[in-house]
């Protein structure tokens, strides 16, 4: 969940038209290692260059974003088709493994959606992805414009015998590696069938037109925690006009929600087998862990939609210029912050968080370690806000995509050790 700035996907539409045909997949290794280039302040940010730090970039036709394999990026095309790639900390490439494909046609809202699954298996798991709009498919298909599609392994507690498939019909998160899924299926790849994972009798239909997207829904973040709860999120028991929800947990039942409450899909399973989510509170929100009862993990005042941005386990106060760990209550203040950050990613050990500003003129990429110690290095386009994908490739590299104005995506891998 990432809220201070809602992204508005036009990627798709203007990169249909915009040929970028002859902008050849490049990869290059910026100079500025040498030459530390000059302080800038014309009204804007200022601060050493962004290309005074070890980058990379590689130019392609649409965005990377990447995937739950270590050093796996993925690009998806307008048409359907998917493109894997490999990080190796030096270069990126294409991925030479063998990439296969499955067509997939799970039924949402009694409309046989077809996706083209393309997919990997990499030490015995699999992942794949897909996507069906109404410009690269003839099916007869109403209600839904937008479908991306993910296949991967189900955390064993789920108990399935095939492989997960998720679902997204939000085109605000094409390019998010931490998307929000609002129909799941168990999917027998011999015979190339795909089933819901709950009842679906009691599903009553939204505004849209579409059975309930809050009848059972999960992220890429919650999956990634889970472990010993086969959890569900679900809006079921709530009007459909809130950001509230309930947990269920699969292998119980659906009766009676562990959890109840919980405000938006921030999830996640910590150590202890807990469950870590947002309450909202009378003057802003607050992360609890519940295990037999709830225990708060920190408060915050102000409000959720205009005064925090989030990213993975992390949450910015933009007010207070601190960055907190939702799930430890662990907080970095960052004293010399700008004003203007609309996107950040903290790696995976919280040592290091980058920051994007972005002004009127320019941007800059802040670099705060763990004391909240910020340096800043600016540049006239290192990350656009239409492209959710910014994060760390690991401990010491960040990645993030600016789209030029022809249409053009850079890719970049920046050190910041």
């Amino acid at each position: 969940m990432k809220t201070g700035h809602k992204v508005l996907i036009a990627v798709f539409s203007v990169l249909f038209v915009v040929s970028v045909a002859a902008l050849a997949l490049s990869f290059s290794m910026g100079s500025g290692n040498d030459v530390k280039l000059p302080l800038v302040s014309d009204g804007g940010y200022s601060g050493e260059s962004v290309e005074n730090l070890g980058q990379q970039s590689l130019v392609t036709k649409y965005p990377i974003v990447k995937s739950d394999f270590d050093n796996i990026y993925y690009s998806i095309n307008p048409d359907g088709s998917v493109e894997f790639y490999e990080f190796n900390g030096g270069s990126l490439s294409k991925y030479t493994g063998e990439v296969k494909t499955i067509l997939l046609k799970p039924a949402c809202t009694y409309y046989k959606i077809p996706i083209n699954i393309y997919y990997i298996e990499v030490e015995g798991k699999t992942l794949g992805y897909g996507l069906f709009t109404t410009e690269n498919s003839d099916a007869k298909v109403n209600l839904y414009s937008y479908v991306f599609a993910k296949l991967t392994d189900a955390p064993a507690v789920y108990g399935f015998e095939g492989k997960m498939l998720l679902l997204s019909t939000d085109p605000d998160e094409a390019y998010s590696d931490d998307k929000t899924y609002t129909e799941i299926f168990e999917v027998n790849m011999a015979k190339k069938k795909c089933s819901t994972i709950t009842a679906q009798r009691d599903r009553n239909a939204d505004k849209t037109g579409r059975l309930s997207e809050r009848w059972s829904m999960l992220t890429d973040s919650y999956l990634a925690s889970v472990s010993k709860k086969a959890g569900m999120i679900s809006g079921r028991i709530y009007d459909e006009s809130t950001e509230v929800y309930a947990v269920f947990d699969l292998n119980k039942g659906v009766n009676k929600p562990l959890v109840k409450g919980m405000y938006s899909t921030f999830l996640r399973e910590n150590k202890n087998s807990g469950l870590v989510y947002i309450k909202k509170t009378a003057e802003g929100f607050k992360s609890v862990e519940y295990i037999a009862e709830e225990k708060t993990i920190a408060e915050f005042k102000g409000t959720v939609s205009t005064d925090f941005i989030f990213n993975g386990d992390w949450v910015f106060d933009k007010k207070q210029n601190t960055f907190t760990n939702l799930l430890t209550g662990k907080s970095v203040e960052a004293k010399k912050l700008e004003d203007g950050v609309t996107d950040f990613a903290v790696n995976s050990d919280g040592s290091k968080i980058v920051a994007v500003l972005t002004g009127e003129k320019n941007q800059a990429l802040c670099v705060i370690t763990s004391d909240g110690k910020t340096v800043q290095y600016i540049s006239d386009n290192i990350s656009s806000s239409d492209v959710d994908n910014l994060c760390f490739a690991n401990s010491s590299t960040v990645f993030t995509t600016a789209v030029t104005s022809d249409g053009a995506c850079v890719n970049y891998f920046i050190s910041v050790e």
